[in-house]
């Protein structure tokens, strides 16, 4: 959508979102649900998740994505304000928009340490020799007090625990990464109803929820 409001189709990938021409912004629908859905969603949240990967934007020396110890709040407002607005056009409230971005650059900031830490701590190597070892596009102070974090042997618990409780997960989500919202349109698309969340856990939860949903 342009500046005259007028709505044009363009492909555009994840990546070139920063390359759009000025005044031009991808258009993000949401649902009664308050949720993003349809193809711009994806782009959206491929898009958070480029910037919540950004060490420069959230670093990642920093224990909680929110809270005492997480990251501060105008980190975020910033971001929201100077590159999210700039490019993207959602149709709900400035409120909603602002928490959908927040709860989902959270998920995939916190994901992107936990996936930097699976690959970079090997369990050979000595705690010097993992800080030395600093993956590329990270910031070397950050990666020194991260790995020093992650070492700490209250927080190995903690992971120790989290780690055993996704083990008595009974139940596996079956649905894969696309986003739950995205989804139930599909479905809509497809059959003409909306399914109810029951529906949309069957569906989420067992490789042959699409039948009980058409």
């Amino acid at each position: 959508m342009d500046l005259t409001g007028a709505i044009k189709h363009i492909k555009v990938k994840a990546k070139q979102v920063n390359n759009l021409p000025s005044g031009l912004r991808i258009l993000v629908d949401f649902n009664e649900q308050d949720s993003a859905y349809g193809d711009a969603q994806g782009l959206l949240a491929g898009f958070l998740g480029i910037l919540a990967c950004n060490c420069n934007l959230f670093p990642i020396d920093f224990e909680r994505w929110t809270g005492k110890v997480g990251i501060p709040e105008d980190y975020f407002n910033d971001c929201f304000a100077t590159i999210i607005k700039v490019r993207f056009s959602f149709k709900t409230t400035k409120a909603l928009a602002k928490r959908y971005c927040k709860i989902s650059m959270g998920k995939k900031w916190s994901a992107h340490k936990q996936r930097l830490w699976s690959e970079f701590n090997i369990p050979t190597k000595t705690i010097d020799e993992i800080i030395r070892n600093v993956p590329n596009g990270i910031d070397k102070d950050q990666w020194v007090r991260f790995v020093q974090y992650r070492m700490k042997p209250s927080t190995q618990e903690r992971c120790r625990k989290n780690k055993e409780n996704r083990s008595k997960q009974v139940i596996p989500h079956t649905g894969g990464s696309k986003a739950n919202s995205r989804r139930r349109h599909e479905i809509f698309l497809e059959t003409g109803k909306l399914p109810s969340r029951a529906q949309m856990y069957i569906l989420t939860h067992t490789k042959k929820g699409w039948i009980l949903c058409q």
